[in-house]
């Protein structure tokens, strides 16, 4: 069985903040037991509750605060850390990330699935800056897991030879605020294969960079690690939005409490998943598969979004903030599936689905 904590040797993580808009990448100080990755990383969401608790009531005892650095402080005089060197700063690095799994665990570590033709079709469809700072602003949970279907989108992920990182297939996902700065949001990945690759974390200072990177333009968008990042963040908000539309109880709000967690007769939180299951009659699994055979496409000029078509266009799944309430003066999180839009009987255009651009002239075009 592989030790839950990391060797505390510190390793150099330049990508980890980041105050350009763009993400921050680090490994995380906590490892997996190298089985099967989603119960691997229920069984460390409950490791790191029992160390939370032990620190919470150490520090108590010493007069200590009960926030990130006071528990670092009591976490790092615990038996299982203080034989292994950490110093006060990956005591506290270790604390915030434990703080998180803790908040999972105690709120019945929620998780959303999803069918892999759902999966596809949340990660092909566009969310303006508006939908993802409503979404990210209104989670249903202090920490979201999202399970990703198998080999769905890749993820950057730290090698455990410490070779840095590369895209490789992501089990699951845990959306929480926080990371960078407390305005943060984040994403916590758990890898397929925890014995090649370790626990990573992507996060953004704020939900406005968030936003702002999947609008990234198509220059950005043609590098790979960057395409991939992109498709992972509009399934696992997509996925969220979903939830909380066709479940609004899961959101908490003035009117209405959080739902209750179901618990075990020893007191432990009984794991709650939810399965979003609703028909999808358009399969974008193929532009997925040709996307990760292919980065390149010939690039093109497009015409204005909002123009007058001549001919019968598809316009691809996307969100929106549909006006609504008296005089339009309310805004409501809507999603659009694919639809044909365009003089019925006109000449019907056909195009690649194009998710990342590149060069003119370095692909081909299919129809």
């Amino acid at each position: 069985m592989r030790d839950p904590l990391s060797d505390p040797t510190p390793r150099a993580r330049p990508e980890h903040m980041r105050h350009d808009g763009r993400p921050g990448l680090a490994p995380v100080p906590l490892r997996l037991h190298g089985g099967q990755p989603v119960e691997d990383f229920a069984r460390l969401a409950e490791e790191s509750a029992t160390w939370c608790l032990s620190a919470s009531r150490l520090a108590r005892q010493r007069g200590l605060s009960l926030d990130t650095m006071g528990l670092a402080q009591a976490m790092a005089s615990l038996p299982a850390f203080e034989t292994r060197g950490y110093t006060l700063e990956g005591a506290a690095e270790l604390a915030s990330h434990a703080q998180v799994m803790w908040s999972w665990f105690m709120e019945g570590l929620p998780r959303i699935d999803t069918g892999h033709r759902h999966a596809a079709l949340l990660a092909t469809a566009s969310m303006p800056a508006s939908v993802v700072e409503d979404v990210v602003t209104h989670l249903p949970w202090a920490a979201t897991g999202v399970l990703l279907p198998n080999d769905l989108v890749r993820a950057p992920l730290y090698r455990l030879d410490g070779r840095g990182a590369e895209l490789a297939s992501t089990a699951m996902v845990l959306l929480f605020r926080g990371g960078v700065t407390p305005e943060g949001v984040s994403l916590l990945l758990v890898p397929a294969d925890s014995r090649r690759h370790e626990l990573s974390l992507v996060t953004f200072v704020d939900p406005a960079s968030c936003a702002r990177f999947l609008g990234a333009s198509r220059e950005v968008r043609s590098n790979e690690d960057t395409a991939n990042l992109i498709l992972l963040w509009r399934f696992v908000l997509g996925a969220v939005a979903e939830l909380t539309a066709y479940r609004p109880s899961v959101q908490p709000s003035a009117s209405r409490p959080a739902l209750p967690v179901r618990r075990k007769r020893d007191g432990r939180p009984v794991a709650t998943v939810f399965t979003i299951a609703r028909p999808v009659r358009v399969d974008c699994r193929p532009a997925l598969e040709a996307f990760r055979r292919a980065q390149t496409s010939t690039g093109t000029g497009r015409a204005h979004p909002h123009a007058a078509p001549s001919v019968c266009v598809t316009v691809h799944a996307h969100w929106k903030m549909q006006p609504c309430g008296p005089r339009s003066s309310e805004r409501q999180r809507i999603f659009v599936e694919e639809y044909d839009r365009g003089p019925e009987g006109a000449p019907r255009a056909v195009r690649a689905h194009l998710l990342v651009d590149s060069p003119r002239g370095a692909g081909s075009e299919s129809t």
